[in-house]
C-alpha cells in the first residue's frame, strides 16, 4: 500500500511539471516569419518578419503593435509538400469523373458495347489525372504554422493619438 501511494504522488508532481514544459512558447528569433492577428491595430491577419520583443510591443518589419492588442500569434515551421497523394486522389477521381463523361458524350447511343465507351474514358481520364495530380500535389508547398502562447495575464500600455497612453489588462482563460 505504501508503494502505491509513493507511486500516486510521484505521478502527481511529474505530471504538472512535464504539462507547464509542454506549454513553453516557441523562441521566436528575429527575421522569422509570422502571422499577427491583432484587430485593435487594425490587423485581421498579416505576415511579416519578427524584429524583437520591445517591452510590451511586438515589433515586426512592418509595423509595432501593442502585446495587449494582439489576439493570435503564430511561427512558420517552414513549408512543406502539399502532398502527392492528395493530388492523386483528386486528380484520379476528377479526371475519371470527366474522362467518363467525355466518354459517354463522344459514343453513339446505337453502339452494341455502348457501355463501354464511358468505361474506357474513365480509364484514360483517370490516369491522365492520376500522374498530373501526383506531379501538381508535389509541387504545391504550404506553410506550416505553429501557434506562439501568448500569456494569460498581458498588460499593455498604448499611446494614443492625442498624447495620452492608454493602459490595457487581458486576462485569458
Amino acid at each position: 500500500m505504501r508503494l502505491l501511494s509513493i507511486l500516486t504522488v510521484s505521478v502527481a508532481i511529474v505530471i504538472p511539471f512535464d504539462y507547464l514544459s509542454a506549454q513553453q512558447p516557441p523562441p521566436l528569433e528575429a527575421g522569422a516569419r509570422v502571422r499577427v492577428m491583432a484587430p485593435d491595430c487594425g490587423v485581421r491577419t498579416q505576415t511579416a518578419r519578427f524584429d524583437a520583443w520591445r517591452g510590451d510591443t511586438l515589433a515586426l518589419d512592418t509595423m509595432d503593435c501593442p502585446l495587449g492588442s494582439v489576439t493570435r500569434l503564430e511561427m512558420s515551421r517552414g513549408r512543406r509538400s502539399w502532398g502527392w497523394w492528395k493530388g492523386a486522389l483528386i486528380g484520379l477521381f476528377g479526371g475519371g469523373g470527366i474522362g467518363g463523361g467525355i466518354g459517354a458524350l463522344s459514343c453513339d447511343p446505337d453502339m452494341e458495347l455502348y457501355g463501354l465507351c464511358p468505361a474506357v474514358g474513365a480509364v484514360l481520364g483517370g490516369g491522365i489525372g492520376l500522374v498530373s495530380g501526383i506531379v501538381v500535389g508535389a509541387l504545391i508547398k504550404t506553410d506550416r504554422w505553429e501557434e506562439v502562447p501568448l500569456d494569460r495575464l498581458r498588460v499593455s500600455f498604448a499611446p494614443k493619438r492625442d498624447g495620452r497612453f492608454t493602459v490595457g489588462f487581458r486576462i485569458a482563460f
